[in-house]
Parts: C-alpha cells; structure tokens; sequence
C-alpha cells in the first residue's frame, strides 16, 4: 500500500472537501480523486460513498484514515530526529529558478547557509533550465499555472505587477522607462509596455537588471510586486494599476520530484524555502 496514496485520502480527510486538500498538496481535486481511487483499486474496497467528500468515508477509509495519521506521525518523529542531526549535512543541492525570482532569494539562502554550512547550492538561473522531472536538479521554483502532475508542486504565491521608480524618477516629465527587451520582449508584461509605458531610455533582457536600473533611479518600470516591495526607496505609481488587471495571472510554484523529496539535502532546502515563503 502506498502511503503517496494514503497521505492523499488522510488530506481530503483532515481538510474538509477535496478543492482545500489540493490546494494544501499543491495539485488539482481531480489529482486527489485519482489517487483515492488507486488506493481503493489496490485494496478492493471503497474509501468514499458514492458521491460523496471527505465527509463520507466508508468504514474501510475511516480506518486507512487513521493508519495514515499513525503513519505521519511517525515519520514526523523520524524526520524530527534527523533534523537534530541536520548540521552534520554536506555536499552540493541544485536549485533552477528564473531571473525574476533571484531577487527574491538572498534571504532564504542565507538561511540555509547559516542553518547548514556544510551545503552547497548550486543556483541555475534561466528560463529553460534543468529538468527536475528528468532528475538534472533538485528543486526548482518556476512560474506557471499549474505544475506537473508528476512532480510535487507547492504554490508559493501570485505573481502581481506594478510600475515604481525613485522619488526622482516618478517626478520627471516626460518619464524615462526601463522596458524589456531580447529575449523577454515577447511577454505579456512586453505587450503591456508597448500599450502603455512611453518611450524606453534603456531595454534590458533580464527582470533583475531592469530592478536595479530602476532602483539607481535611471527611470521607472514594470516590476514584480514582491521584488519591488523589498526597497522602500522604491515608490509604486498607482495611476497604472488599472490597465494592470488584464495581465494574465500565474504562479510560483515550488517544485520537486518525488524520488527525490526524501533525500535529507533536498529536504532541507524545499522545507525552508517553503517556510519562507509561506511563512
């Protein structure tokens, strides 16, 4: 019996209805149903009535249930005890993300840093990067809608843009504009500056540089909220927030393999960046 399975019904169980414990898994109802129904195929029997959520477990799945809560409370006690030895991790653990995200990471490796000295990260930065699914790397934070069904996907949070720029910049007529460029002028963030933003003083192809350009105040520009957010020097123009609402909405997504979850260095970094952002 596996417990990937198990752990699916003790969620759809604990959190009411199947739409909550997705959202808590990181995948779709539908993911959840699937794997329910691979369990009760493995075991011959029914864990759910008949249309029925998590409130009306069969008898059987009432006592898969409570083998599952048995079950993760003992491996919490397990990865408790590995956790007192978690200093003594070493060697190196890769981590791909895309260059809108590194802005965002200074934090959270430090943290790992100070909490595990004796690991290394190996920072990917790109939009087509290794493949955790093919076991290149160990994790990777990317921006979509939804992840792989095959991989263990944790949502971290909205993407949400705005357009800032110094006190300096803001006040300039006409405004000077930090606009993207090759190879990310093809974005639905691109279309939007050709729309409205003026005239570009400077086009650069990476969301870092244009973050740093418009916090040396060389002009304003079209941002990801939670980069921006971490310069209070960095002030939002509020007259573009309207015209903003038509950007198509996405996520970052924390991702890992399966196969490759359980390892303690992997482990380790999925878990704090997870506490992280998620507080």
């Amino acid at each position: 019996m596996s417990w990937e399975d198990l752990r699916y019904l003790e969620a759809l169980s604990r959190k009411g209805n199947a739409q909550a414990a997705a959202r808590e898994l990181g995948v779709s109802a539908s993911t959840v149903y699937r794997r329910v129904a691979a369990l009760e195929a493995e075991i011959g029997g029914t864990c759910l009535h008949k249309g029925g959520d998590a409130g009306e477990l069969t008898e059987t799945g009432k006592r898969l249930v409570v083998m599952a809560r048995d079950i993760r409370t003992g491996m919490g006690r397990i990865r408790s005890q590995s956790e007192a030895n978690s200093k003594g991790l070493r060697g190196k653990v890769g981590l791909t993300t895309v260059d809108g995200m590194v802005p965002l990471l200074g934090e959270p490796l430090r943290q790992l840093s100070d909490s595990y000295p004796g690991l290394s990260v190996e920072l990917i930065v790109g939009d087509s990067g290794p493949s955790v699914r093919k076991h290149q790397v160990d994790v990777a934070i990317g921006v979509m809608l939804r992840p792989p069904e095959e991989l263990i996907g944790r949502s971290l949070f909205r993407i949400e843009y705005a357009v800032y720029g110094t006190t300096a910049s803001v006040a300039r007529e006409p405004l000077h504009w930090i606009r993207r460029g090759p190879p990310i002028s093809f974005t639905p963030e691109s279309e939007w500056e050709d729309e409205h933003a003026g005239k570009a003083a400077v086009r650069t192809g990476t969301v870092s540089a244009m973050l740093s350009l418009v916090q040396s105040g060389v002009g304003v520009g079209l941002l990801p909220k939670r980069s921006a957010e971490l310069h209070p020097e960095l002030v939002e123009l509020p007259e573009y927030t309207q015209s903003l609402g038509g950007l198509a909405v996405r996520e970052a997504w924390l991702l890992v393999h399966p196969e490759t979850r359980k390892n303690p260095k992997v482990r380790a970094l999925f878990d704090l960046l997870l506490r992280h952002f998620l507080g």
